[in-house]
């Protein structure tokens, strides 16, 4: 019997990878997933700028069918809460490839799903404490907003 719970108000999904596989081959050069499979162990790895142990996060994402583009479709037709996501580009010089959503993840999505896009890049930015944010969080903020409303439930 499955659990049944209230949905979430929102579902705010900031730079999402809807493909991990993909993702892991384009910055690590190699399938990481495909090697899990046939029993290659890493152990403690550097994964995304993390000390992980690459072998528990690799086989939770086998284990929970989250490795491709095709299981992340599935997962969002099941989603019924309203939902936002919000790309910002990396630098072309930066370790993560951009944050460009598949065709397939796009058309996929859902009615209640809006989508902001940040035209410049965050990276690099200095970020000191106890003064004013930079124009750039203002900016995602003002998209965010501008994009998505969240239910009052007050009443």
């Amino acid at each position: 019997m499955a659990a049944q719970s209230r949905p979430v108000d929102l579902l705010l999904l900031i730079n999402p990878v809807v493909d991990i596989q993909a993702m892991l081959m384009t910055v690590h050069g190699h399938d990481l997933v495909a090697d899990h499979r046939y029993g290659l162990r890493r152990g403690i790895a550097n994964l995304l700028g993390l000390n992980v142990n690459v072998d528990r996060f690799v086989g939770d994402i086998v284990a929970g069918h989250f490795t491709d583009l095709a299981s992340t479709i599935a997962d969002l037709r099941l989603l019924r809460s309203p939902s936002a996501i919000l790309t910002i580009p990396s630098s072309p010089l930066g370790p993560l490839p951009p944050a460009d959503l598949p065709q397939a993840f796009l058309t996929a999505l859902g009615a209640q799903t809006r989508l902001a896009i940040v035209p410049a890049p965050l990276l690099g930015q200095y970020l000191p404490l106890n003064e004013p944010h930079p124009p750039a969080f203002r900016q995602i903020l003002e998209q965010i907003a501008t994009t998505i409303s969240i239910p009052d439930h007050s009443s």
